[in-house]
């Protein structure tokens, strides 16, 4: 089998979407993808929404933080993957060398029911995920 393919994750706080794809992709899809996720104006934390979300799907949270694309160590990621319209225009800031794709997903902080939405953007990342992985080892 492969190595995984490295993945950087990027939203614009790194405290919603990207932490929930990280976590999953580290999870769910290990022998496929080893992620790490940023973001271009940082949260101090991950959002509590997102931690919960996690937890309710058996997904262990320790290490997971908020933290800025400046980071990521330059060449430490084959595939970027934006997961907000925002970061979606900051891809120069992940250089050209990494492979890029945008994935977007509303921001459940934003809802009207953040929950359902934790939710919603959770299931969508599993299934983004799928098929990316599926695609990838055709």
């Amino acid at each position: 089998m492969a190595d995984p393919i490295r993945v950087l994750f990027l939203c614009t706080g790194n405290s919603a979407r990207s932490i929930l794809a990280e976590a999953i992709a580290n999870d769910r899809f290990a022998n496929a993808i080893s992620a790490q996720s940023a973001g271009s104006a940082p949260s101090s934390h991950p959002h509590p929404g997102a931690i919960e979300t996690l937890e309710r799907h058996g997904i262990a949270t320790a290490g997971l933080e908020s933290k800025s694309i400046d980071a990521i160590a330059p060449g430490s990621f084959e595939l970027a993957i934006t997961l907000c319209d925002e970061s979606a225009g900051e891809m120069c800031a992940v250089g050209d060398k990494a492979r890029h794709l945008h994935w977007g997903f509303p921001d459940p902080p934003a809802a009207k029911d953040p929950a359902a939405m934790f939710e919603a953007v959770f299931s969508g990342l599993v299934a983004a995920m799928e098929q990316f992985v599926t695609a990838a080892e055709a």
